[in-house]
């Protein structure tokens, strides 16, 4: 019988059923209010997404990804709300690349991907593009490739 993401009370379980929603979104050139995500995850409140939207935008970060998470909105304000990291100010430009982005030729996360304890050691706090992330990561840090951010994250075996 399968498991149904109702049953699974985990931040990072619902993070990969968000993830598969946004993906839908992406694909249809749309972006979804919190009331309509939380509606289709089964959710009772808007509320309880907020913990899965934000490992789901660390795990985009930390791949390079488009930031995913800029297609949930708030319905009075069109944006994310304050725990979106990324600068508001270049939400059309984040939204237009999460559309443009092909989803499905990725495998998408699995629910330890999505784990705190593995993004917590990654959590970077940058402002600007994911593709600045390495930018603003070099001097400050050393790091210059996904790989080094990987490894840094416990995941040596990246390619």
């Amino acid at each position: 019988m399968p498991i149904r993401f109702d049953q699974l009370a985990s931040a990072p379980a619902r993070a990969l059923q968000i993830y598969l929603i946004l993906i839908g979104c992406a694909a249809n050139q749309q972006v979804i209010t919190y009331g309509r995500l939380a509606d289709r995850a089964g959710v009772l409140t808007p509320t309880w997404l907020f913990a899965s939207l934000r490992h789901l935008a660390e795990w985009c970060l930390l791949e390079g990804l488009p930031p995913l998470t800029s297609l949930a909105v708030a319905e009075d304000t069109g944006a994310p709300g304050a725990g979106y990291p990324l600068p508001l100010g270049e939400l059309a430009a984040q939204q237009n690349r999460a559309r443009k982005f092909d989803w499905y030729a990725i495998v998408p996360p699995a629910v330890a991907d999505l784990e705190p304890t593995r993004l917590g050691r990654c959590r970077i706090g940058l402002t600007g593009s994911p593709e600045d992330a390495l930018i603003q990561l070099q001097p400050a840090r050393g790091v210059r490739s996904r790989v080094q951010i990987a490894a840094r994250c416990g995941d040596v075996g990246v390619p």
